[in-house]
């Protein structure tokens, strides 16, 4: 790790930290009336990138419906900003509630609109699934990692929980597969510093869920998408 890496993460660190008790406190003393949380969240994950010098790239390979689920690879803590930075507003990412009690953003996160799931609990896990239904059946879009928890490592893909799917199949919504690259270089496992680097997400075109007789068949196309492209890049 270099000198500069240490000081842009104790930096980034610094505005995570207060500018989440800042928002959390103008939350309450609002009493949640002041709607504004999907234009803060993509300032602060875009402040996080430019503090650490994190160059984010985008290919869009088709049309992107108005409402659907977006799912994708998941390797490193710093999927989730670089996710806030470029899915549209009023996606509702659904995280591990263990961030709830994290420093700062903690607060944020559990006064959110965003979805938090209970891993150890399995009826707490369920009321997570009630939640995003009745966030997609509102109106809004769903953003998950299929895999529960990060790979092992880049360009492995763990097993697919079926969650998503059987949502898209009950709701009749699109899933939209994402493939993550380069956000194991930025923040390494178990490690809480952010490095400089490059990342770049592919958006490929949306699967509908007619198109498929059941979750599991849906679930096993999506993944073949992102684990082909994941191959290109890392084996």
């Amino acid at each position: 790790m270099t000198f500069n890496t240490f000081i842009r993460s104790i930096i980034a660190g610094i505005f995570i930290i207060i500018s989440g008790y800042c928002y959390g406190v103008i939350r309450i003393l609002s009493k949640g009336t002041l709607d504004t949380f999907y234009p803060a969240a993509k300032w602060w994950a875009q402040s996080i990138l430019s503090i650490c010098k994190v160059k984010l790239s985008c290919t869009i390979s088709a049309d992107i419906p108005q409402q659907a689920i977006y799912i994708a690879n998941h390797v490193s803590l710093a999927d989730t900003p670089i996710m806030i930075s470029i899915l549209p507003e009023n996606t509702r990412i659904m995280y591990k509630s263990e961030l709830d009690n994290a420093p700062g953003i903690g607060i944020v996160l559990r006064r959110s609109p965003y979805i938090s799931v209970h891993r150890k609990s399995v009826r707490k896990a369920a009321l997570s699934i009630v939640e995003a239904r009745n966030a997609i059946q509102n109106g809004d879009s769903i953003m998950l990692f299929p895999e529960g928890t990060w790979s092992e490592k880049p360009g492995d893909l763990l097993p697919f929980k079926l969650g998503a799917f059987s949502l898209s199949k009950n709701e009749n919504i699109p899933i939209i597969p994402m493939v993550i690259v380069g956000t194991e270089n930025i923040i390494h496992k178990d490690s809480i510093f952010i490095h400089s680097g490059s990342v770049h997400v592919t958006m490929h075109p949306a699967m509908y869920p007619q198109l498929f007789d059941k979750a599991e068949t849906m679930s096993e196309a999506c993944r073949n998408i992102i684990q082909n492209e994941l191959q290109q890049h890392y084996l």
